[in-house]
């Protein structure tokens, strides 16, 4: 796996990525500073995918799971 890190521009937090062996986007970090920098916290989102690349499940920072099918044409 291979991440790359941005900081935001305003100075109250970063997003972080993480993208699998194939490169597509697995997670997406979002840490935000409390006021006064008296703490974070952090939002994770996830995907997961199938064995062709298409996007199948995407699980949000409060645990909500969307999946994903596709039809075969």
């Amino acid at each position: 796996m291979a991440s790359l890190n941005r900081v935001g521009s305003d100075g109250i937090g970063s997003t972080s990525y993480q993208f699998n062996e194939w490169g597509l986007l697995s997670s997406q970090t979002q840490t935000t500073l409390a006021a006064n920098y008296a703490g974070s916290w952090n939002d994770v989102t996830t995907w997961g995918y199938d064995t062709v690349g298409r996007v199948i499940s995407q699980t949000y920072p409060g645990g909500n799971r969307v999946n994903y099918s596709y039809a075969v044409n």
